[in-house]
């Protein structure tokens, strides 16, 4: 579809989408859409009980495990980063 250049300086200018905001107007809502992400995210989570005590025993054993376990640190930083990853994925509904 095409337009000549006399209709196209006809029509109504539209406005950004966006809204185009501050810096500051978006300071301000950070609590509030922090506080919707973590709602969310906690919603999601206790969606996938299982799934989400599966992430959060394999944080804890990665982040206990050097005093508790004679297991590989490798190993144990695995579990630490799988496990977060894996809240990360859950709470964001992704798996």
């Amino acid at each position: 579809m095409s337009v000549s250049h006399d209709t196209y300086d006809e029509l109504p200018p539209a406005s950004n989408p966006d809204g185009g905001g501050s810096i500051t107007d978006v300071l301000v809502s950070l609590p509030a859409t922090g506080y919707w992400a973590l709602r969310g995210s906690a919603r999601q989570l206790a969606a996938s009980p299982v799934r989400t005590v599966l992430a959060v025993a394999a944080v804890v054993v990665g982040a206990v495990g050097p005093r508790a376990l004679s297991v590989s640190p490798l190993v144990l930083d695995g579990l630490l980063l799988g496990g977060i990853l894996g809240l990360v994925l859950i709470g964001e509904g992704r798996v």
